[in-house]
């Protein structure tokens, strides 16, 4: 028996992840009946260049891992509908909310549906735990908003994840926060490609905008050590005798697990928020 094979074929098994794992519906009924109009379709890693050529950067920027993509119509009053749908995995609920938060825009009217949702014109931005939904109608006659949200919130509602926001934004504290002004920045953050792993916001102190950030690539302490080395090295920075270096307009401190940082014209609120975000 050859046992090498028989070993790699179950490690390929374990690693696979077929498009039925999900439980990917083929029906939905939310006011109209809809089915796909073929089978779902799976693009892992590189082949997702060929699905969406051009656009796959920003997703593989926040860890993407695979795609499922369909297109489901429905028929009402002799009108044919039809609504394209992209279900990305990004392997981390993190690195959805990145993504999400680096596509919509807010001016958008939000949505109640998964973690975040944001609808357009024609088109619904949304995700929920690790995946994040591309979802446009792709009609002759333009779907109400009610049963356009109504599609989407049947799909988002069969995904298993939970919709709590992730972990890691309780980092950012709530006081002086602007809402929504919370963003990941996972392969480089502030133009430096080895500041990676960083959430921020945005602070108003007085009449001041502060941008306030924490790490949280790793628990590691002496790779935060390594990193704020070379935040002092390379971005040219000062620093005084309570351990915060000041590179121009910012500021950075380091904790056993966690590197914090703001950036300012206004010195006196940049304290503020890194004393806010140290706490």
């Amino acid at each position: 028996m050859n046992y090498p094979l028989l070993y790699c074929l179950a490690v390929a098994a374990a690693l696979y992840h077929p498009v039925h794992a999900l439980n990917l519906p083929g029906e939905l009924n939310s006011g109209l009946s809809w089915q796909t109009r073929n089978p779902w379709q799976e693009y892992p890693g590189k082949k997702l260049y060929e699905f969406i050529d051009g656009e796959a950067d920003i997703f593989v920027a926040y860890g993407f891992n695979t795609c499922f993509a369909t297109t489901f119509s429905a028929t009402s009053a002799d009108t044919v509908y039809e609504i394209e749908i992209k279900i990305y995995d990004q392997q981390e609920p993190l690195q959805a909310f990145g993504l999400f938060r680096a596509i919509a825009e807010y001016d958008d009217k939000q949505s109640g549906i998964g973690t975040e949702a944001v609808v357009g014109n024609r088109y619904l931005y949304v995700y929920k735990g690790k995946y994040y939904l591309d979802i446009a109608d792709r009609s002759q006659v333009v779907l109400t908003p009610d049963q356009f949200t109504g599609f989407a919130k049947a799909v988002v509602d069969k995904l298993p994840a939970e919709p709590r926001p992730p972990k890691a934004l309780a980092l950012l504290p709530d006081s002086l926060r602007i809402e929504k002004s919370e963003r990941y920045h996972h392969n480089s953050f502030l133009a430096r490609s080895f500041l990676r792993g960083f959430i921020s916001a945005r602070y108003r102190v007085g009449e001041d905008d502060v941008l306030g950030f924490v790490s949280v690539a790793s628990d590691d302490q002496s790779a935060h050590q390594r990193m704020f080395a070379d935040i002092q090295k390379q971005m040219e920075c000062r620093s005084s005798k309570s351990g915060v270096l000041a590179c121009d307009d910012r500021y950075f401190a380091v904790s056993d697990k966690r590197i914090f940082g703001v950036e300012s014209t206004a010195p006196q609120s940049a304290k503020a928020v890194l004393d806010l975000l140290m706490q």
